[in-house]
């Protein structure tokens, strides 16, 4: 970015995101909450090939496919043993969780890696985690409280631990 963003009044509509630092993602979240992904990425899957293509030669190759304008979708949490099962090679983790796709045509995929996953949890939209990987219908996210200490010590920010208190302090 060429300037740091304005939370000032007359952009009120912006927000920082609040961060799942306190794992609500693991007592708050189920099947039924209300989670929305969001990003770039592909709007259909690449036509077949002899082998893998990374995003970048997709996006070299099929500049059609990825999308122009940020989505969003819809997500509900997926049973993390039945994820690990399907995708025994990527090795899902403790870190890691499964969400699936609640429509069967729409789906995060190539493309959508390191975009948010928030969710509505107890009247406050909280980011629970980042997109990693996955497959048509399956999404791998990495648990973002796993990684607060990381991202405080790369950032060099420290981390807001309560939402209300982030919300007061730009309204």
């Amino acid at each position: 970015m060429d300037q740091p963003v304005s939370f000032a009044s007359n952009h009120s509509f912006l927000r920082p995101a609040c961060l799942d630092l306190n794992g609500e993602l693991e007592t708050e979240v189920t099947n039924k909450t209300l989670c929305i992904g969001t990003g770039f990425g592909l709007s259909k899957a690449p036509p077949n090939h002899n082998r893998s293509l990374v995003p970048s030669e997709i996006a070299y190759l099929y500049p059609l496919m990825f999308r122009n304008v940020l989505r969003e979708l819809r997500l509900k949490l997926d049973n993390h043993q039945n994820c690990r099962n399907l995708f025994k090679i990527l090795k899902v983790t403790e870190k890691q969780f499964c969400m699936a796709s609640k429509n069967e045509h729409n789906y995060a995929y190539n493309g959508d890696s390191g975009g948010p996953l928030q969710c509505h949890i107890s009247g406050k939209w909280i980011q629970v985690g980042v997109m990693w990987g996955g497959s048509p219908r399956i999404s791998i996210f990495q648990k973002i409280y796993k990684y607060a200490d990381f991202i405080e010590r790369i950032s060099g920010y420290k981390l807001i631990q309560d939402c209300a208190s982030l919300n007061s302090v730009f309204k």
